[in-house]
Formats: C-alpha cells, structure tokens, sequence
C-alpha cells in the first residue's frame, strides 16, 4: 500500500518537472536525497525515481531557456566539473583489476555534481532558493524525522544502522547533522506558525537521530551546530536557555552505552578504533605517493589488491602510531584521506578548492549585502551564515567519516554560489539603473564581475558606484 501510494504522488508530481527545469530540479533533488528505495518494498523498490526525474531537467537546461536559466562557468561551476574529469581519470587508470565497483561510485559522484551544477543554473531568485532549502529538509527530514521518533520510543534502545542508499550510522549523521542550521534558518525565516513548529520539530528529531546513530564524529558535529546555532541567532538570549535545557534533556536520553562510546573520543591514543582510521589514512595516503596524480581510483583502499600492495609505503610512516597494516581492508574515514587514496594529491587539491571557494562566497554574500545597505538583501547574509555551518560541519565531522561523495555535501556548494550569483545581480541592478537611467549590462561580463568582486572585497563599493554612475551619465533623459 505504501508502494502504490509514493508511487502515485510521484507520477503525479513528475509532469511538473516537464514544465521548468527548476520544478525538475526539486523533483530531483528530493528524491536523491529521501532515497525512496530504500524504504519501498513492493513495486517502487526497483523505480530509478531520481534518474527520472534528472532526464528531463537536463533536457530542459540544454534545450530550454526561458526560465531565468543562466550558464556561468564560474569558479564553483569550473572547479565541480574538473573535480568530475578528475574522478574519471582516477577510474580510468586505476589499477584494480575489478573496477566495476569503483565505475559504480564514479557515476554516482558524476550525477551529485550534475545536480550541484543544476542548482547553480537554475537557482536564480530567492524563491527557488526557499523552494530548494524545504525540498533538501524534507528529504533528510524524513529520516530525522523517523529515526528519532524510534528512538525516543523505544527508550533509547534504537540504533540507526543507515541502509543501501544512504549508508551507515556515520554518513546518516553526518547528512542529518547538515540540514539542521537549514531548519533553523527557515524556522526564523517562515511566516507561517505551522512551518515554524514543524521545522523546530524536525531539528529536535533530527539532534535525537544524531544521538542514536552512537557515531562520534557526528556527537562532535552535533556540538559544533550548537553552539553555531547559537552564534548565528539574531536572539541570542533566547537561544542560549534553549541550548541549555537541550543538553540537560539529551543526557536523561541517552544509555550508559552511549556514554561509554562517547568518552572513548578522550582516549583516541588507546582506542583500537581510532588507531585502525590512522591506519587506513596512511594506506591512503601511500596509494596517493605511488599514484600523485590519479590516486588509486574510487574506493581503491577498501580493496584487498591495493591495500595489500602498501606494506613498503605504510612502514615509510611508522613514526605515526596506528595498528599494524594487517590483511583487512577498511574505509578511509576521512573525506581528505578517501579523496586523497581515490584522486591523488590532484583530486584532494580539487576538492579543498571547492571547499575554500564556498566557504569563501558565504563570506562574499554577507559583505556584499551589508555594504550595499539593502535591509531586502539581509535574507541572504542569514542564509550564507547558516550554509556555512552545515560547510564547517561537514569539514570537521567529515574529518572522521567517508563521506567525501554525498549529496548534500555538493548540494551546499551549489546553494552558496547560486546565492551568490542572486545577490550581486541585485547590488549591479541598483547600482545600474538609478531612477531614470537606461543602462545596457556591460560587455565583458567576467571581467568586470572579476573588478567588481575585487572591489569589493576590499571595501571600495563606491568606486563600483562612481564607476557606474560616470558609464550611464550620457543615457540620461
């Protein structure tokens, strides 16, 4: 009966996505994220629904422009499509003699650029933005949502063990922990109460779903968004009783065995777990000294043929304590190290590229909106902050987690250059057309967004102003 009935909202839902690559899009985006097949057993389980849904958004975004579509190879756009050839490349010269595993993570990292290059097209007002914002909630949010309802009913005894789709505990917290400074941007930001109730309910939900996946990577996560939650609060005297009184009723939630896990995150010197994630980044790290430029190819290390092949380099590094190499592959555990043992140092310098560039354009967005003095910009500023917590999340927590290749992760990248590209659109059309002005957009377009983006960022906005007003002088009526 659930079969039937996903299915027939879906197949009601898709012809929207024929009628604008943004509808696509949503369409997309939420059902990559919820993973549908994983929750269905009947008819939809075999469904490719976000295969789908992508066929005719991409159609539309090569064939169709009339929905405020715009093609920017910008830097986020240029580095997620070198990151793709990378990730080919590394496949390609891959030394593993099966590969069809790693062929199978290659085309799925593929797609999770192709919707992160989606959203930076597509996404270009602040409606799309909120449309996007609750469509990335609402897939994660399903999983909060029942996840912590298990737990909190079954007293603490439920454990989040993730699924085929999603992954293990780790990565489900990881994904969770993401969308929680996006509830809390969207509980401040929503003018209905209703939507107010219901994010601040997924965000409680999804903090017990962190708490019962027992991950310590995420328990470190779950700290750094508290107290970024309560950095970013425009009430910040409400918001620290709330924190508070959150963490006095998570430890009336949680086990001895819970507990126990956590403390074992102080003695990381003595505990075996610990020591084997060492010891999986120093194989990857010597696939990456044998291979500096295509790495190993996706997931090398967590086969027996290439973790077998590290005895040579991982005494090379025997001055890091970990456990002894041993004959069992492990994953990286890291998003550094799996980037690093799958692409090389040249895939790793990608990826820290594309990490930097975001987190430097929520910088770009908040001074952008406060040096233009437009209080209707002051969303963006608010949101930026809140995309870059759930960065700096991902960041730190992704430090212990193989997570290198998630949606969301890239779903982020591609909301904070779409706002971006949003609000400096709308400081050059103030600064362009004043009142009675007739200003054609200027030729050079990458040139004079490169002078504007230096101007900015060092503070000279009334050059940019001067500049403008001296160009439009002679069109006065």
């Amino acid at each position: 009966m659930r079969d039937l009935a996903f299915v027939a909202s879906w197949l009601v839902l898709l012809p929207l996505s024929f009628r604008g690559a943004q509808f696509g899009l949503l369409l997309w985006a939420w059902t990559s994220l919820l993973a549908p097949n994983d929750i269905l057993y009947g008819i939809g389980a075999s469904v490719p629904f976000a295969k789908v849904a992508a066929l005719p958004t991409v159609l539309q975004l090569l064939f169709r422009r009339d929905d405020g579509i715009r093609f920017r190879l910008d830097r986020t756009a240029v580095l997620l499509l070198a990151l793709g050839v990378a990730a080919i490349v590394a496949q390609a010269a891959s030394p593993m003699l099966d590969a069809s595993a790693g062929w199978d993570l290659c085309q799925q990292f593929l797609k999770i650029l192709a919707l992160a290059l989606a959203v930076l097209w597509c996404v270009t007002d602040r409606m799309r933005v909120h449309a996007l914002l609750m469509v990335v909630c609402l897939g994660i949010g399903y999983i909060a949502v029942d996840e912590g309802i298990k737990f909190i009913l079954s007293g603490s005894g439920h454990k989040v063990l993730g699924s085929p789709s999603i992954g293990d505990n780790n990565q489900v917290a990881l994904d969770v922990l993401m969308i929680l400074p996006l509830l809390h941007y969207l509980h401040n930001s929503a003018a209905h109460r209703l939507l107010r109730v219901a994010c601040l309910g997924t965000a409680l939900l999804g903090a017990v779903t962190v708490i019962a996946t027992f991950s310590r990577g995420g328990f470190v996560g779950l700290m750094i968004v508290a107290v970024g939650s309560v950095a970013v609060s425009r009430r910040k005297a409400l918001a620290i009783p709330l924190l508070a009184c959150g963490l006095l009723a998570g430890g009336a939630l949680v086990g001895s065995d819970w507990t126990a896990r956590m403390q074992t995150v102080q003695d990381a010197n003595s505990d075996d777990s610990f020591l084997g994630r060492i010891q999986a980044w120093k194989v990857s790290l010597g696939v990456a000294i044998d291979r500096p430029l295509t790495g190993g190819g996706m997931h090398a290390i967590q086969h027996g043929e290439v973790w077998g092949t590290q005895a040579r380099n991982f005494q090379m590094l025997d001055f890091v304590p970990s456990l002894p190499l041993g004959s069992f592959p492990r994953a990286a555990h890291s998003i550094y190290f799996e980037v690093l043992g799958d692409m090389g140092f040249t895939g790793l310098g990608l990826f820290l590229l594309l990490l930097a560039t975001a987190w430097r354009d929520a910088g770009l967005i908040r001074r952008l909106v406060r040096r233009s003095g437009r209080p209707e910009l002051d969303w963006a500023a608010s949101l930026a902050a809140h995309l870059r917590l759930s960065l700096l999340v991902f960041m730190v927590s992704g430090g212990l987690l193989s997570a290198a290749y998630r949606d969301v992760d890239y779903l982020v990248v591609g909301l904070l250059a779409a706002t971006r590209l949003i609000v400096r659109r709308a400081v050059d059309e103030a600064v362009l057309q004043p009142a009675g002005v007739r200003v054609p957009r200027p030729a050079g377009a990458l040139a004079s967004d490169a002078w504007r983006a230096h101007a900015v960022d060092h503070g000279d906005v009334g050059a940019v102003v001067q500049r403008h007003a001296d160009a439009a002088r002679p069109l006065r009526r």
